[in-house]
């Protein structure tokens, strides 16, 4: 439906939805491609929220595969928008994968800078109205995924409501059929 309306939001949010449930339910193969879809749209004029978010999936996705370098490019993609943007909840999140990620692919010096920035950076972020706002960037993309999980629920609702009432239409026609024949042949 959504991109029979070229809405490109929506589809990125729906793409970004259903990669998630996928990666979360270990479908890689499925999540790549929505992810990648996503990184090509929003990387053009998207939100910049979004799209380093996606980095982030996507470095996980990466990771589970054990191809910790890929992972790395992901994260130092997300990270340089992260800190142009001053998205603090998402620099902490990257720092802390980027110190794992170097930890995995055995560059403890990187590691331990990442983590050392990590620790800094979390406590700067230690106040309330930094926490108060994480929360509430927290909840408003959490939302946001539920609302999307909704609207693609709804969707399939519809797609299976539209496939009932061509069902029930098909087994009219049949009947009437049926009943027009058994007419005719009554009559005969």
């Amino acid at each position: 439906l959504a991109k029979r309306l070229n809405d490109i939001q929506q589809m990125v949010a729906m793409r970004s939805v259903l990669g998630e449930i996928y990666l979360e339910q270990g479908k890689l193969n499925l999540a790549e491609p929505l992810l990648q879809n996503n990184i090509a749209a929003l990387t053009e004029n998207g939100n910049r929220w979004v799209l380093t978010k996606t980095y982030l999936s996507m470095a996980s996705l990466y990771s589970i595969r054990n191809n910790y370098n890929a992972a790395k490019d992901y994260l130092l993609n997300g990270f340089k928008i992260a800190r142009e943007d001053k998205q603090e909840v998402l620099i902490l999140l990257l720092l802390k994968n980027l110190a794992g990620i170097n930890a995995k692919l055995k560059n403890y010096k990187e590691a331990y800078e990442y983590q050392n920035q990590f620790l800094l950076k979390q406590d700067s972020i230690s106040d309330q109205k930094t926490k108060a706002a994480m929360a509430d960037l927290e909840i408003s993309y959490q939302t946001l995924g539920k609302e999307q999980k909704i609207i693609l629920l709804q969707q399939e609702n519809d797609i299976k409501n539209l496939k009932l009432k061509d069902s029930n239409r098909t087994k009219f026609l049949y009947l009437a059929l049926f009943a027009f024949t058994a007419i005719l042949f009554s009559i005969v």
